[in-house]
């Protein structure tokens, strides 16, 4: 399957709130990219939104999907305080580390 078919099944299963939600992460990954900031929101919601498009009943794991966004965001923030440790700073805002 190639990256474009892979991308049109993503998009065909996510809805339309959650497709510009995945455009809007993409567009702050390449920012990122560009100012050479660290973002580890974007992929964490990024890989929610993946895992969310594979599903066939939602309603069925909708408490499993709430405890993986929470988990998903402890973990980008723990993330984001190693990284400034390692640099010597305080941990302020992990979400978007320059």
């Amino acid at each position: 399957m190639s990256r474009k078919e892979r991308t049109e099944k993503i998009k065909s299963s996510l809805t339309a709130e959650e497709n510009k939600r995945r455009q809007d992460l993409f567009r702050s990954l390449i920012y990122s990219k560009r100012t050479q900031s660290v973002d580890f929101r974007a992929p964490a919601e990024l890989l929610l939104l993946i895992v969310t498009s594979k599903l066939e009943n939602r309603e069925l794991v909708e408490d499993d999907m709430k405890e993986l966004k929470v988990t998903l965001d402890r973990v980008a923030t723990r993330i984001g305080e190693i990284i400034l440790k390692s640099r010597g700073k305080p941990s302020t805002k992990p979400s978007a580390v320059a």
